[in-house]
């Protein structure tokens, strides 16, 4: 069943989702920012797209809203769409400095942003953290 939310921010694209396949319809945002989400759920942020695809297998089903800087650059950007969120806001951006610099930008707007960046450390990302995982092990069915 897909989900619709209401824009957030004029600069925020709205999509519909039902499943993974579904984010693959991303786009970007005139800022620079890529969003997707279901209504009523807490919001992830990341740096990068692969992070967030990676972090939703993870998950194993779609439960959250996704905010993609898709670079860090445009965290400013994020930001002004983060405040108008009312859920939860979760940062998963990556360890390194730059994902330093733009948490720390972050929760010095938003300090009830939950940082969850280390669960993945000490991999730079979430997607280097999926695919270290998954090492040895055959991904492809025979």
């Amino acid at each position: 069943m897909a989900s619709t939310f209401m824009p957030l921010h004029t600069a925020t694209i709205k999509v519909a989702m039902s499943s993974v396949a579904a984010r693959t319809k991303a786009q970007r945002t005139q800022n620079g920012n890529s969003h997707l989400g279901r209504e009523n759920a807490p919001t992830v942020v990341f740096e990068g797209f692969m992070d967030m695809l990676s972090f939703a297998t993870l998950c194993g089903e779609v439960r959250h809203n996704y905010v993609v800087l898709n670079s860090i650059v445009n965290t400013d950007a994020a930001i002004e769409v983060l405040k108008a969120m009312e859920e939860k806001i979760y940062l998963c951006l990556d360890n390194d400095k730059g994902g330093d610099d733009a948490t720390k930008r972050i929760l010095d707007v938003l300090p009830s942003a939950v940082v969850i960046r280390g669960h993945f450390a000490p991999a730079k990302d979430v997607n280097d953290y999926l695919l270290k995982k998954n090492i040895g092990k055959n991904l492809m069915p025979h």
